[in-house]
């Protein structure tokens, strides 16, 4: 019996690619195979592929079917807080880049790394900035540090509304210029409400305590008011007609 490749064109029996087959059977097994082979197969897309040619390489790859089935962990960073918005906007972009949920939790780890650095080090930043100016301030005060820093106590306490304390506080313990304006301020009700003169231009004498509370909400809440702008003229007076109107309520101009 002939040979199966005697039977071939003649343009084909010498073709090297078919020497190995032995019967027709295995050339048909080897078709199959191939064939098989051929469909699971993915065309890589160019430059001139649509959207759709690209949409489907992506999803073969792995990517999630939509955006919202990306499924994070989201790493704790101290002092941040994750904001829902930012979130779906990172899922919307790793979905049109094509990103798989592993790659896309790793791209949004290293972004969380890189703000929790950069926070460490700004938190680093504002302590040195607290120790310099604590520094500067314990030299120029020397014995009366604690009377200056009581008398800045006084003032935030006395002008400011309680949920600017903390950081109004911050702001003044890293900046040696504003803590000294605050304990002239804190020094001056200081002096009043021991008794060291008369403090303003007497515009609370003769006041209620609840006229002169209405007159401390009135000022208090106008923060164009030149109680709030220290280079404007008039500030001096009105941070001392301020203290004699907490004398007035409180009997003395300092809690």
């Amino acid at each position: 019996m002939a040979e199966w490749h005697d039977q071939l064109p003649d343009d084909l029996k010498e073709n090297t690619s078919l020497a190995d087959f032995k019967d027709v059977g295995g050339l048909a097994k080897s078709y199959i195979e191939t064939k098989a082979k051929v469909g699971t197969m993915t065309t890589i897309p160019d430059g001139r592929s649509s959207e759709e040619a690209w949409n489907g390489l992506w999803n073969k790859l792995g990517r999630p079917e939509s955006a919202d089935r990306y499924e994070f962990e989201l790493p704790e960073v101290q002092g941040h807080a994750y904001d829902e918005e930012y979130i779906e906007a990172f899922k919307a972009s790793a979905h049109s880049l094509g990103l798989t949920t592993t790659q896309a939790q790793g791209i949004f780890n290293h972004q969380m790394s890189a703000i929790a650095e950069q926070g460490q080090e700004m938190e680093d930043d504002d302590v040195a900035e607290m120790e310099k100016a604590t520094a500067e301030l314990r030299t120029k005060w020397g014995l009366t540090y604690d009377a200056q820093t009581g008398a800045i106590n006084r003032a935030v306490t006395n002008f400011f509304n309680e949920d600017d304390h903390a950081g109004l506080n911050a702001l003044i313990a890293s900046n040696s210029t504003l803590a000294e304006a605050f304990a002239r301020i804190g020094g001056l009700i200081s002096e009043n409400s021991s008794g060291g003169g008369d403090m303003g231009d007497g515009r609370a004498s003769g006041m209620t305590k609840e006229d002169a509370q209405a007159k401390i909400n009135e000022i208090r809440g106008d923060k164009d008011h030149v109680f709030y702008k220290r280079s404007t003229p008039g500030h001096e007076e009105a941070v001392l007609e301020m203290a004699e109107l907490y004398k007035v309520v409180h009997g003395t101009a300092a809690a």
